[in-house]
């Protein structure tokens, strides 16, 4: 979906949302796509890439799944997507999530494996709340994509990219949790069922935007701190991309070369706590993930939560 048709359709000049935003396109779902679809095809090609056949993973393995939007109420989406898969034994945990939750899944992800309670885990962020915006609103639209990412996690010793974890923080600050929201508003019951109303997503942009210059600055500089690097260190930032606007202005708060996070939002858009795994995928795909690397990966908002990693990519 471009921007150019998104602004015509408020009424606006077609380069609008793209000078709002920095933002020239976004994914949204093919009829008939949902979100659990996606992220099984996302776990199904990670699996391939490290070489796992999805047949083979048992109850050694962990799924975390953190998920924006729903397709379903009932089971847990993250059950649907394992079974989709035909895991049968894999044991899985459904994370609700903001944009940066997929931060706290990668603590709780390394926190296993590093105590021995699984051999793998299985990490996957999709989002789909297409349907939860409304067209009209200036403040949403244009922003948001659909999509998920994943990646596969094991001790030392597995295959693939080898990493050394130098810090990782996250924090949660419950009193922005007014920022964002959409609420139900109604139920109705009929013979077959019942239906429920919400109304749509309301975000305070400006009031976000704010808080993350506020919590995520002093947040990166504990993190860095901690790694024992300094600013110009950093070579690879992945982080959330809520747009490329956002994205620079966050940066530049946080004192980091802008270009050292590579804009995927420019054509994406925002795809919530599948952004920071989408931008992993690409930086592995693009050859950016190379021995020597020092990777920041950094992700805030609704919550209002943050997180940040410090991590050397070993070979």
């Amino acid at each position: 979906m471009s921007n150019e048709e998104t602004s015509l359709a408020l009424g606006r000049p077609a380069d609008f949302l793209e000078q709002r935003t920095g933002i020239i396109e976004r994914r949204l779902p093919a009829d008939g796509e949902t979100v659990t679809g996606m992220a099984a095809t996302a776990i199904r090609r990670a699996c391939e890439n490290a070489g796992l056949e999805l047949s083979a993973l048992g109850t050694e393995t962990v799924l975390l799944y953190v998920q924006a939007g729903r397709d379903h109420l009932a089971p847990q989406s993250g059950v649907v997507v394992s079974g989709t898969l035909g895991l049968d034994s894999v044991r899985v945990l459904s994370i609700e999530a903001g944009c940066a939750e997929t931060m706290a899944a990668l603590d709780l992800a390394l926190a296993l494996l590093d105590t021995g309670r699984c051999e793998r885990v299985v990490l996957c962020g999709a989002a789909d709340i297409s349907e939860h915006l409304d067209p009209r609103d200036e403040d949403t639209a244009g922003l948001f994509g659909s999509g998920a990412a994943a990646a596969i996690l094991s001790g030392p010793g597995a295959g693939g990219t080898a990493c050394r974890l130098r810090s990782l923080r996250w924090e949660t600050h419950a009193r922005h949790w007014r920022l964002g929201h959409t609420w139900r508003t109604g139920l109705s019951r009929h013979e077959n069922g019942f239906a429920l109303e919400y109304d749509y997503y309301r975000m305070a942009g400006t009031a976000q935007l704010e808080a993350g210059a506020e919590l995520l600055p002093p947040l990166l500089e504990r993190v860095l701190d901690e790694a024992g690097w300094k600013v110009d260190d950093i070579d690879l930032i992945v982080a959330h991309q809520p747009s490329k606007r956002i994205l620079d202005m966050m940066t530049r708060f946080c004192g980091v070369d802008s270009a050292t996070a590579p804009p995927h939002v420019s054509t994406l858009g925002n795809m919530g706590p599948a952004n920071i795994l989408s931008g992993l995928t690409l930086a592995r795909e693009n050859g950016r993930l190379t021995e020597g690397t020092k990777l920041l990966m950094f992700g805030f908002g609704l919550g209002f939560t943050t997180g940040a990693a410090a991590i050397d990519i070993v070979r």
